[in-house]
């Protein structure tokens, strides 16, 4: 069990949900918002539906008392999703779909043998952003937040 091991967990996870598009599991730093969205294509010109996954805090603390004991560790990591605004073809509809399709993946035993447990996938918001670098695109955008827990020894 690992920070790395969880985030591997969480982006199979992902990419298992039917239409999720582009999956990271790294905050992307592009040198353009062009070049951000064009990530969020998976490199092709197609609609920009994509994911990123980032640890935002690890709040640790002692599971057991005494020498040799364990440890709990508190992983909170963000799952950001993007996906192109197209109002005539109601994508809204469909975005909501998708996070509800990403709720759904997260919500049983997904962290296999990565962790000791997990919380519940959060939905924190879901918006929608003008990009004036694309030409004031709309895009829908998701945030999401996961704790997931390991137990490490003291």
């Amino acid at each position: 069990m690992s920070e790395s091991g969880i985030r591997a967990q969480i982006k199979s996870t992902l990419e298992a949900v039917p239409g999720i598009g582009a999956v990271h599991d790294y905050e992307r730093y592009p040198r353009s918002l062009g070049d951000f969205f064009l990530a969020m294509t998976g490199g092709s010109p197609a609609q920009v539906n994509g994911w990123v996954v980032h640890r935002e805090s690890a709040r640790a603390e002692r599971a057991t008392m005494g020498r040799g004991g364990q440890i709990e560790r508190a992983h909170v990591f963000k799952l950001t999703g993007f996906y192109a605004l197209d109002d005539g073809a109601g994508s809204e509809k469909d975005f909501q779909a998708l996070i509800e399709a990403v709720f759904e993946a997260f919500k049983g035993d997904w962290y296999g043998t990565a962790a000791w447990r997990a919380d519940l996938l959060q939905i924190e918001s879901v918006t929608v952003t003008a990009v004036e670098e694309t030409g004031a695109d709309l895009y829908h955008i998701a945030e999401c937040s996961l704790a997931v827990y390991e137990r490490v020894s003291a």
